[in-house]
């Protein structure tokens, strides 16, 4: 059987299969595999921030003239729309929630009908709740020349409670449909707050507010009930290698560590293997509340901007991939950048015969391989690039004994020193999970000279350390101590105190 049909048989096993559209998923069973994705947390408190802004306007300031001037824009279109905008408004209501999950439970989706039904009930009472909290009056007591088509709208009017339902069964069913009609559901929630603005129901800001407090609804639901994953497959991995030039013969998950993307394994039509690692939305969505935190609990760590795209960001990696070759750190060859259709980008590399310090057997490292790995940072820092995250994981050892450097997700070019340093402190910390101490540190005095082990002291602190190496740390209390008078005792120097990286102090039992 060709790989693809096997990885097709293996779909259908589990119960999800791709069509000729990457972009059209259908299903066997009555739902999808779920997930909380990080996402979902920025969009939580993007909204929850923007729906206490609206409020704070709403309670505090009058109806300004351009929310006036607009509300009349819309209000003063011809009188005979009002059969077309009523049919829309219903879209917004509290009976829509029910039929919308009725008719989701009918095609047997029950995981979009339970959240379908959460999201529009919870819409619907947080906006009674916030109108009776802000108390803001309707369009025709507040200002002057407003058209009310049908029936008047009774109570508060900030903010718009049909807008809120609708967004709220927006956002909650985008997950679940095809990425072709994803934006134009957005189309019918915008529809229905045009809507009350021309039946005379709610001001401009009455429907925005009423429109993001829906979008976060929908968030929160998600974020507790989960949606579809959305996770690439091995055939549009091959897909998009193919594309790019590179044919292959097999794609197939990697059960790697590759934190921040979505690893695979593909073998070219030579029998080459070739590393992938695919970065879209959720990892972008990741990565932003990772260095977000980190800017929170911790200061000084040179992080870059989380804002770019999954493409900036992979591009970014393979030039730093690129220059560190050019320098004479082993790292494995680039082998192509492809783009899907829904964002996510394909990093693809030549795959290493090889193992990382976290996997390979303790008798395979040797005082030679300890200094080959250093060998490779004195290379990488020569040319002014900190890798910054050389955990075990990320240094590689070869049959041969040779040493790798790999993942550059978080290098930078142009290093200071203290990044430098920092590498140093990371890889001294690392390898003395594996190894002892003392071993560690004489194969970095000896490969980089006793300055930059004595550089390095200051950072030899839990708080600055990557999270697999506090675990293997904490594995072994005292080791970081150890470590840190045994680096003192070698380049003949006090122990110095740790650098204050965190804002508050962690409590551990393997050391601060």
């Amino acid at each position: 059987m060709p790989a693809y049909d096997l990885a097709r048989a293996f779909r259908l096993a589990e119960g999800v299969e791709w069509g000729d559209d990457p972009n059209m998923r259908v299903t066997t069973r009555s739902d999808v595999q779920c997930t909380r994705h990080p996402g979902d947390v920025v969009r939580l408190g993007m909204g929850s921030i923007a729906v206490a802004g609206c409020s704070l306007i709403a309670a505090n300031t009058r109806v300004t003239s351009f929310e006036t001037a607009l509300f009349h824009v819309v209000n003063s279109l011809p009188g005979w729309l009002y059969r077309f905008f009523w049919v829309v408004m219903q879209l917004g209501s509290f009976g829509a929630v029910f039929v919308l999950a009725t008719l989701a439970l009918a095609t047997r989706r029950v995981r979009l009908a339970l959240e379908l039904l959460a999201a529009g009930v919870l819409a619907y009472y947080a906006a009674i709740g916030l109108k009776h909290l802000v108390n803001r009056e309707r369009p025709a007591a507040l200002i002057s020349g407003v058209v009310v088509h049908g029936p008047a709208a009774k109570g508060l009017g900030f903010p718009s409670g049909h807008a809120a339902v609708s967004a709220a069964l927006a956002a909650t069913a985008v997950p679940f449909l095809a990425r072709r009609w994803r934006r134009w559901v957005w189309v019918l929630p915008i529809t229905v707050g045009a809507a009350r603005i021309f039946v005379g129901a709610h001001l401009p800001l009455d429907v925005v507010a009423g429109f993001v407090l829906g979008w976060t609804v929908g968030a929160f639901v998600h974020l507790v009930g989960g949606s579809p994953s959305g996770r690439v497959s091995a055939d549009q991995i091959g897909e998009a290698l193919g594309r790019s030039g590179v044919a292959v013969a097999a794609v197939r998950p990697a059960k790697v560590d590759a934190r921040g993307s979505t690893p695979f394994f593909a073998e070219d039509l030579a029998g080459h293997r070739i590393f992938v690692k695919a970065v879209g939305l959720d990892q972008r969505d990741a990565d932003l509340l990772f260095k977000l935190w980190r800017f929170i609990a911790y200061r000084d760590l040179d992080d870059e901007h989380p804002f770019g795209s999954p493409k900036r960001q992979l591009e970014l990696e393979a030039l730093l991939d690129l220059l560190a070759a050019k320098a004479g750190v082993r790292t494995p060859d680039v082998v192509a950048i492809a783009t899907l259709d829904d964002g996510t980008t394909l990093l693809a590399h030549a795959g290493l015969d090889a193992a990382g310090l976290d996997t390979v057997e303790p008798d395979r490292l040797t005082d030679e391989v300890l200094e080959g790995l250093w060998e490779q940072v004195a290379t990488l820092h020569t040319a002014r690039i900190a890798h910054r995250d050389l955990r075990l994981a990320n240094v590689m050892v070869d049959r041969a004994g040779a040493s790798w450097l790999v993942d550059f997700g978080f290098a930078q070019t142009s290093a200071s020193d203290r990044a430098m340093a920092r590498d140093v402190a990371e890889l001294l910390a690392s390898q003395s999970t594996a190894v002892e101490p003392a071993r560690a540190v004489r194969a970095a005095v000896r490969m980089l000279g006793a300055p930059a082990v004595a550089e390095a002291l200051p950072y030899l602190t839990m708080s600055g350390l990557a999270k697999a190496t506090r675990r293997g740390l904490m594995a072994l209390p005292g080791r970081l101590d150890e470590l840190r008078r045994t680096a003192a005792t070698e380049i003949q120097t006090s122990v110095p105190a740790p650098a204050r990286l965190a804002r508050w102090r962690p409590r551990s039992p393997a050391g601060r």
